[in-house]
């Protein structure tokens, strides 16, 4: 052996630690655009009136919807085949917003909004963990 000693490294983070740490605020900054961009092109739907494609038959024009949320509401969104689909959580949270807003349609396009905002961001994680 020679007579070198090897000076051990001890403050430098393991490569995977400086990665990790160099990805950190980028995804905060996308994040951040993701919201901006959704928030930017959706908000303008907060003051459109309900459309005559299927408001009218999932919200304006179902009375069971027009109650709001109750026990008996429930047991029909978790039953109804209403409107030709089974879809009890679309039910739900239309129900959910009827009793919210009531009949007012900025706040059930608000609860949209913040659908896509969550929808972009989980997909955003998808593809990230995926890469």
């Amino acid at each position: 052996m020679s007579g070198k000693k090897v000076k051990p490294v001890e403050d430098s983070p393991a490569p995977s630690e400086a990665r990790r740490e160099w990805y950190r605020e980028p995804v905060y900054l996308v994040n951040g655009a993701l919201i901006l961009l959704c928030v930017a092109i959706y908000a303008q739907t907060l003051s459109f009136d309900f459309i005559n494609l299927d408001d009218n038959v999932f919200v304006t024009e179902n009375p069971a919807v027009q109650s709001g949320l109750s026990w008996a509401s429930f047991k029909w969104a978790m039953t109804s085949l209403y409107g030709s689909n089974w879809h009890p959580l679309t039910w739900l949270s239309h129900l959910i917003d009827v009793s919210l807003f009531g009949l007012s349609p900025g706040g059930h396009h608000a609860v949209n909004v913040v659908f896509h905002i969550a929808n972009s961001l989980l997909l955003f994680a998808l593809l990230r963990s995926l890469t």
